[in-house]
């Protein structure tokens, strides 16, 4: 009897977790399930990543909105557009700052000529959005209003330390004037330079017609100096005038163009004082030898009558050779620089007697007692 040695081959299944399966589900309805969940989940998280790049891009456009926004409010601004008889002159923040100007420019005029400034007609002001660095300056805004009157014209003006001096017909003409002015003052001396001593202002400007002068009235009047009005009092005379302002008598008949020097109670004249209008400062290099007077000693000498002089010295000059700069306002020395200083010859001191003694009663002074003729 023949044995079949074979062994049975069996078959080994994987047993599967029992989470995944029910007693009637199959493994591959299990998958489907499985599949599908997943499938849901990715798409979840997809709508989610849309819906935050939605929210951003709306954060952007909105941040974006409201920097431009602040932009706008920061570099404009709501003012008025400001009108004389349909005329621009200006935009202003606020009505005041018109008014502000207006009053300024009447003070002015009212200072130079007293006269009251108008503008040629009404003001109106138009409400309108405007550009912060587009409102008118007050200096503009000024020179706009004063285009505006009828009394007024382009011109210059010289002011002297901010204080009004003269109009012209031209910035130019004003400069020539001054520079006249300064160039009589050195007497074309080249070592000498000259500048005013005060601040002195030419400007382009509308000034009164009334007020505009010629360049030669206001050179004269730079030379003649500063002038005052005096009232003549009771019992005063020419001569006591002219002993209390420092001058002559001559120049107070020329000046205010008398034939004799009677003058009555009440009069009024026009005094020149001699101080000039507008102060100059001079420098001068001084450069060369120059002569050192000689000092002068003198003694008593009882042996010799009075009025008589004997020089027992004579005196005489020095030399010394000086490098300076010598600064000076209105003629006057307020500063000396010197750079060098060298005496090449020392002065020689003047010795005297001058007497003292009494004169006898033979001796006469050698003057006529009582005047002669012939």
């Amino acid at each position: 009897m023949t044995h079949n040695t074979e062994k049975a081959q069996t078959t080994k299944v994987a047993s599967v977790p029992k989470q995944y399966y029910s007693a009637n589900e199959s493994i591959d309805t299990k998958d489907k399930i499985e599949i599908n969940n997943t499938d849901t989940r990715k798409k979840e998280k997809r709508f989610s990543k849309k819906q935050l790049k939605i929210a951003a891009g709306a954060s952007v456009a909105l941040a974006g909105t409201a920097a431009a926004c602040a932009v706008i409010v920061s570099s404009f601004s709501l003012g008025y557009t400001v009108k004389v008889d349909n005329t621009v002159v200006g935009t202003v923040a606020t009505k005041s700052e018109f008014y502000e100007v207006l009053d300024e420019v009447k003070t002015e005029v009212k200072d130079i000529a007293d006269v009251e400034f108008a503008p040629s007609g009404e003001e109106s002001f138009q409400v309108e959005i405007i550009k912060k660095d587009d409102f008118t300056e007050k200096d503009e805004l000024a020179e706009n209003l004063k285009s505006t009157s009828e009394e007024m014209a382009e011109g210059a003006s010289i002011t002297c330390d901010g204080t009004f001096f003269a109009a012209l017909a031209s910035k130019e003409e004003a400069e020539r004037v001054l520079d006249q002015y300064l160039s009589n003052v050195t007497g074309g001396n080249e070592n000498i330079t000259a500048e005013f001593a005060q601040p002195i202002s030419v400007d382009s400007t509308y000034v009164l017609k009334d007020s505009i002068q010629t360049a030669d009235s206001i050179y004269a009047a730079l030379l003649a100096g500063k002038s005052v009005s005096h009232t003549v009092a009771e019992g005063e005379t020419i001569d006591d005038i002219a002993a209390n302002f420092g001058i002559s008598k001559e120049q107070i008949l020329c000046d205010n163009q008398l034939q004799d020097e009677a003058v009555a109670a009440g009069q009024t004249l026009n005094i020149y004082t001699g101080e000039p209008i507008l102060s100059v400062k001079t420098v001068e290099h001084v450069n060369g030898e120059f002569e050192i007077p000689f000092e002068t000693i003198s003694n008593e000498d009882d042996t010799l009558y009075q009025g008589k002089t004997e020089i027992d010295t004579a005196g005489v000059n020095g030399l010394k050779y000086v490098d300076s700069y010598i600064t000076k306002v209105d003629g006057l020395v307020v500063e000396e620089h010197v750079i060098t200083s060298e005496v090449s010859q020392e002065p020689v001191t003047q010795v005297q007697r001058v007497g003292t003694k009494e004169l006898p009663p033979s001796v006469g002074t050698g003057e006529f007692a009582m005047p002669t003729s012939g």
